[in-house]
């Protein structure tokens, strides 16, 4: 399998997937131009970008947890190691000082704390909180930790490793179809083939996400 290979592999399933918002807006119908294998890999995609949204609604969930609590937790005298060990970058901490002493000679005065606020905010926005560890560092951000009793306490079972496990599968699940198309790696020759994706899988996935965090909620 050549890289063109490859990516003319994905960008013909993503003139698929436009194909079919055609044909559910009341375009021509895909049947005319889709071949059986080709409507089986349309259907699958469908599920690969069900599974990806629900990642994604869990990335936001726990972002928008982190940027709207960050600036208040960090007042509290006790912080978490995750808190005392977070540190910005040098040119950000520059541009947060240059920020705040224009503020401070402008007749519209913005509080300094709100800049470090909001720079912090658009800093955290950058990180990915998907995975298992990722989302135990965010809410120890602000001052939330031990979610990993919380949730086993919560989801009645014997041991958090298990959880930990399918959170990371659906992630690693995720990053394969975003990063690389949900194609096989380490290929010799021939035409890029599929990993294997069902209902079943992602509607588990979807459910199991959406239990977390209703859990989260709680903690």
């Amino acid at each position: 399998m050549t890289p063109k290979a490859a990516f003319d592999q994905i960008v013909a399933r993503a003139e698929h997937l436009i194909a079919l918002n055609g044909e559910l807006t009341g375009g021509l119908p895909l049947t005319t131009h889709l071949t059986a294998s080709d409507r089986t890999f349309l259907n699958d995609d469908v599920l690969r970008c069900a599974l990806v949204l629900a990642v994604s609604a869990l990335d936001r969930y726990v972002h928008d947890r982190v940027t709207k609590g960050v600036a208040a937790a960090f007042k509290n005298p006790t912080l978490t190691r995750e808190q005392e060990d977070f540190a910005i970058p040098v040119k950000l901490a520059f541009e947060i000082a240059a920020k705040a002493s224009k503020s401070n000679q402008s007749p519209r005065q913005t509080r300094a704390a709100n800049i470090v606020r909001n720079q912090i905010q658009e800093l955290l926005h950058k990180r990915p909180f998907q995975s298992w560890r990722e989302i135990e560092v965010a809410f120890s951000l602000i001052g939330i930790t031990g979610i990993a009793g919380h949730i086993q306490n919560a989801m009645g079972v014997g041991s958090i490793a298990p959880v930990k496990e399918q959170l990371n599968t659906i992630v690693r699940t995720r990053n394969l179809i975003v990063h690389e198309g949900h194609i096989r790696r380490h290929q010799r020759g021939g035409k890029p083939t599929l990993l294997e994706i069902t209902s079943v899988e992602v509607t588990a996935a979807v459910t199991f996400l959406k239990q977390i965090v209703n859990h989260l909620e709680s903690a």
